[in-house]
């Protein structure tokens, strides 16, 4: 039994339509059925990775961007104030 035997696996019930489509892209993309899947499967997870790190960076800029806003928003009332304190 070579290495490859030895892999669980699994028995796949899909519609003919997607079993047509899979095995289009697997003949565009020069690989087995098997290969194609397993890659669509491994991918799936590698972009939800990508999103989480995305949606971290998103998160941070956001933080920065607040931070500058509220220290925007303080200098313009410091602004407003001073002029009213020297007019008095």
């Amino acid at each position: 039994m070579s290495e490859n035997q030895k892999d669980p696996q699994y028995k796949l019930r899909w519609s003919e339509d997607l079993r047509k489509k899979i095995t289009n892209a697997a003949k565009d993309n020069n690989r087995s059925i098997n290969a194609e899947i397993t890659n669509r499967l491994e991918e799936s997870f590698n972009t939800k990775d990508a999103h989480e790190t995305e949606m971290a960076l998103m998160l941070q800029v956001f933080k920065d961007q607040q931070k500058q806003i509220d220290q925007l928003q303080e200098m313009v009332k410091q602004l407003v104030i001073r002029p009213r304190q020297i007019d008095d």
